[in-house]
């Protein structure tokens, strides 16, 4: 909570719906003259500064008051920013309720390192995905690109997690865009159904419906980059995606008539028994939101059982494609166990794959070695089958 200066007015964030944290509000701070919010909200896959004026203390209390936006006089907001091309500097906003807004960058901390890189800004495109809805994604060209050479590059599509989750223009020390436009790849990162900052009515929609809409949008959205971009060469695709994005990577490998056609996987700390998850996850409110109850429960076992609807391992015949697996052994969201069953059944069928685990890693690969480690197993993984950039054993 954050108090107000005369200690009469207290802000705060909470579930908008319990046993769902997708519905959490912004990050709120109170304007030191106590005159408005001033918070961060994510809009179309972008970050804003947003304020928002304060009605007069009520005479009574309200469930949902409404805030009327309106400017600040005198403002000044201090701000870090990052893109898809630089890390975060700090940024002094001033005139926040005037007409002469001004922007300064008050920090230069990596441009130097940056200068000559020639990291992509990415291009944002759109298209009709499923029910049709506009659906937007982001596209990076590798290093090296040269307009109107067919067939020229290998590409990667990176799904992300959550599912309630977005591929922001933020700049990230582990899923990094421009590090894979770097090796080569041109990159494609779609904000399929379950995305957040395209309203909460698109976000929600994924909820007992992990294998559908998702999947539509992330088809049509390959189709639509593909039909794009004739410099991408198609039959050297590959995919990768964490968490959620790993459940999508073992969803692709069960159902070949998807028509992707991807020559390598990767999946890091992803989904494989959606009905055994509902018992070992750390976050049970989590499963019991997204699928429908408990995974005893008549509509979750519909879901993860009977109708096959979201259970990647009920589709383990169809494996063909290779796939290199990645786990944490601290990660208690998704067990590594995951990860393990992923593997067997990859290994039984015969398919070319290859498990990697960090032991001191959780959910997330956070050690800077093992960043290192994880990159390396990844882009060697790709380049085995799609031949990229090469590299030599670490």
């Amino acid at each position: 909570p954050v108090l107000s200066n005369d200690g009469k007015k207290v802000a705060w964030t909470e579930l908008d719906k319990d046993g769902y944290e997708a519905g959490t509000a912004p990050p709120a701070r109170l304007r030191v003259d106590d005159a408005a919010l001033v918070f961060t909200a994510g809009d179309h896959a972008h970050v804003k500064l947003w304020t928002l004026a304060l009605p007069p203390t009520p005479g009574a209390s309200a469930t949902h008051p409404v805030f009327p936006a309106g400017p600040l006089p005198r403002g000044r907001v201090l701000f870090a920013q990052s893109s898809l091309a630089a890390p975060n500097d700090v940024f002094l906003l001033r005139g926040l309720g005037s007409a002469q807004r001004e922007v300064k960058q008050i920090t230069n901390f990596t441009a130097t390192r940056l200068r000559g890189k020639e990291l992509a800004a990415g291009e944002s495109f759109w298209f009709e995905g499923a029910q049709g809805r506009q659906v937007q994604g982001w596209a990076l060209k590798p290093h090296g690109w040269k307009a109107g050479v067919k067939k020229a590059f290998p590409v990667v599509l990176i799904i992300h997690g959550g599912p309630q989750g977005v591929w922001e223009d933020g700049w990230s020390t582990r899923w990094n865009h421009n590090v894979f436009a770097q090796q080569g790849y041109f990159v494609v990162a779609i904000n399929p159904t379950g995305s957040t900052t395209f309203g909460q009515e698109f976000t929600d929609a994924i909820a007992e419906d992990w294998g559908g809409k998702p999947f539509v949008d992330l088809r049509k959205g390959w189709k639509h980059v593909l039909d794009t971009y004739p410099e991408i060469d198609a039959d050297r695709a590959v995919a990768a995606g964490p968490s959620w994005g790993g459940y999508a990577i073992n969803w692709i490998q069960g159902h070949p008539e998807y028509g992707f056609d991807f020559k390598a996987l990767v999946c890091h700390d992803g989904v494989f028994d959606s009905s055994h998850n509902g018992f070992s996850t750390d976050e049970l409110f989590f499963f019991n939101h997204d699928f429908g109850g408990r995974p005893w429960d008549p509509k979750s076992k519909e879901l993860t059982e009977n109708s096959r609807q979201v259970q990647p391992v009920e589709f383990r015949r169809k494996l063909s494609t290779p796939q290199l697996i990645i786990h944490g052994s601290r990660d208690y969201r998704l067990p590594d166990t995951e990860g393990i069953g992923a593997f067997h059944a990859l290994q039984q069928h015969g398919i070319p794959s290859r498990l990697v685990i960090f032991p001191d890693e959780n959910h997330w690969v956070l050690n800077h070695g093992n960043s290192l480690k994880w990159h390396y197993e990844i882009f060697r993984w790709f380049d085995k089958f799609v031949g990229g950039k090469s590299t030599d054993a670490a």
